[in-house]
This record gives C-alpha cells, structure tokens and sequence, in this order.
C-alpha cells in the first residue's frame, strides 16, 4: 500500500522509517473533519462518564477489606494522593486534547507525537486495559447480583457463580476450633499491667477454648490438607472476657495515640462481647460435599453481554444509562457520609 503521507518527488519512507512517522496537528484535524465520526456527547455526559470510571464496583468493598484488614486510617491518605495523580493526569490530557479536539483519546496523541508505532503499542494497551475493566466490573457486579438474588429468595446455583475453577461453599456451614489463632485488629484489650491498648491490623495471637464460626453460602475457599482455608477472614464471637497469647511481636495503640511495641507471648485480656477474626490462613474443617466448583461466573457473562447489547444500541443511549448508574452510586456514596457522620 502506498505511502500516502510522503510528499511528491520524495522516495517512499522504508517499512522501519514508517514505524516512527508522526502525523501532524494539522493532517489529524484535517482527516477527523473528513471523517464519519460525529460528536454526540456533550459536557454532562462526559464528566458524569468519568465520574462512572471513577467510582467503580469494587469502593463499596475493596476500600472497607483494605481498611480493616491492612491499612487503617492510612486508606484515605492514598485516596488523597491518587486524587492528587489523577488531577495532574486530568490536567495532561486536557492540553493534548485542547491541541487535538477530536477522537482517539491517547492513540491519536501517541500518533502525534511518538509515531505508528507507539500508537499501535498504545491501541493495543487500550484494547487490554478496557477488556480487563469490563472483566473486572462485571465480576464486582456478578457478587451484587448473587447477593441481592439471594436475599429476596432467588437462589442461583452456586456452581455459575465463580471463574471457572474456584471452590464455593454450596450451602451455609458451621465449623468449630479449637485454640485458634485469630486476629486482634481494632480490639481493645487490657495488658498485664493495666493499660488499655487498641490493637492494629497486624496484631495475631492465640486465644484457649472451642469457638464455633460459619461460612455463608457462595463464599470462596481454597482446598487444603484437613479441609478448606479462608480466602476472606470471618468473626468469631467472644463471649466472655478471656487471655489471648500474641503470637508474634506487634505494636499496638495506646490511649494518648503512642505506638506501643508488644512482644510475642505478651498476655492480653480480651473482654466479654466483642469479635475477632479467623485469618485467611485458617482451615475450615467442613465436609468436602458442602463445596462444589464452579464452571462459570454466569451473573458476571450475563453483565457483559448486556452491556454489549447496550453499545449496539448507540453512544448516546448507552452515555444514558452511565448517567443513571452514576446517580445511583453518587447517592449510596452521599447516604453511607450522612449515615456515618450521624453514628
């Protein structure tokens, strides 16, 4: 195919050359005008789009998981500092696209100014990266459906509602232990001498006595020797105030806000009436026909083929429904800020 950007009476640019060929402001505005794509989305369906991309299916979730279970507090300080990253990626494209008004999002930017190459290497990217989102949503959603599905009744077969592989309790189990190690995140408890100290995320240690815990129907476990391990920690209820042993050496909160170091074989009282947590590394010792493995996340095929069935309808009906969704989780988000402000 002949090299339609070389000018006459120059030699056509060899295969290697043509890699790194740019295209100039001038021939991408002047083919967009030229071309078939017509702009259809205006100032409030493109930022209520972002808002969508923004708020994803995972932040009713992975932000509670990460904040119980790992960072704390510290949650919020990285949301500032992504907020920060994401304002000054916000203010890059807004130049590049104030200097290239049409479509092609990065691939015409990266045609512009790295080359063919680069802009092949950067579609390819986009291809990967909008396939991997849709994959990763329609999962998030999948978990919503089966939830909802299952509190109103409608009851999907625990087989369609994981990737293929993975292995979900079929129905609600009770198992006992016995001298679990458990964790003491965000428990206050009493140290030998006295003082009162809230214990972080990394705090393990082990309590005496046989606690009975539970897995609920759908929840993902991994096999192993003597049973199935946790992939998601689940309570314990402690009844009355009872010695736990730190099995490892922690640091711990006391009441002025200092972090106090606490070694291994520290005893702590842990009083009556609150809940601590089975590790993900515990094994459940239920019986193997309450787990089956699933063959397909049905929920999450479901997702994708109606969101498919959307983009077939057009740009502008499919930007519709971002505006409703994004409704939608702008309120959850707004009710769960008064709710928590008023507790």
């Amino acid at each position: 195919m002949a090299n339609t950007n070389t000018p006459a009476g120059k030699p056509a640019s060899s295969p290697l050359n043509r890699l790194f060929q740019r295209k100039s402001v001038d021939q991408i505005q002047s083919e967009y005008a030229s071309g078939e794509l017509k702009r259809t989305l205006g100032p409030l369906n493109l930022v209520l789009l972002g808002i969508g991309c923004i708020i994803g299916a995972g932040i009713f979730v992975r932000t509670g998981n990460a904040a119980a279970l790992h960072a704390g507090p510290a949650v919020m300080i990285s949301f500032v500092i992504a907020g920060i990253v994401c304002a000054f990626a916000g203010l890059c494209y807004a130049e590049l696209a104030s200097v290239l008004p049409v479509s092609g999002s990065a691939y015409t930017y990266s045609y512009a100014t790295i080359g063919e190459f680069g802009a092949w290497i950067m579609g390819a990217l986009l291809l990967l990266e909008y396939g991997l989102a849709a994959s990763v949503v329609a999962v998030g959603w999948s978990g919503y459906a089966v939830s909802l599905a299952h509190d109103i009744g409608w009851l999907i077969p625990p087989e369609f509602t994981q990737a293929a592989g993975k292995f979900v309790v079929a129905s609600a189990a009770s198992f006992d232990v016995t001298d679990p190690v458990v964790s003491l995140n965000a428990i206050t408890g009493t140290l030998a001498d006295g003082t009162q100290v809230q214990f972080l995320a990394s705090s393990e240690a082990a309590i005496p006595g046989v606690y009975t815990a539970g897995l609920e129907q759908y929840a993902v476990v991994n096999p192993a020797e003597g049973g199935y391990g946790l992939t998601n920690a689940i309570d314990i209820a402690i009844a009355e105030p009872i010695q736990a042993t730190l099995t490892k050496a922690t640091e711990a909160l006391t009441t002025s806000g200092a972090l106090h170091p606490l070694p291994a074989g520290e005893i702590v009282t842990v009083p009556a009436n609150v809940a601590v947590q089975l590790p993900t590394s515990t094994i459940a010792p239920i019986p193997a026909d309450q787990v089956v493995k699933s063959i397909a996340n049905l929920p999450a095929v479901v997702v994708v083929l109606a969101m498919m069935l959307l983009l077939v309808v057009g740009v502008s009906g499919s930007a519709t429904v971002n505006n409703i969704i994004v409704f939608i989780k702008v309120a959850v988000i707004v009710a769960f800020c008064v709710v928590g402000a008023n507790t």
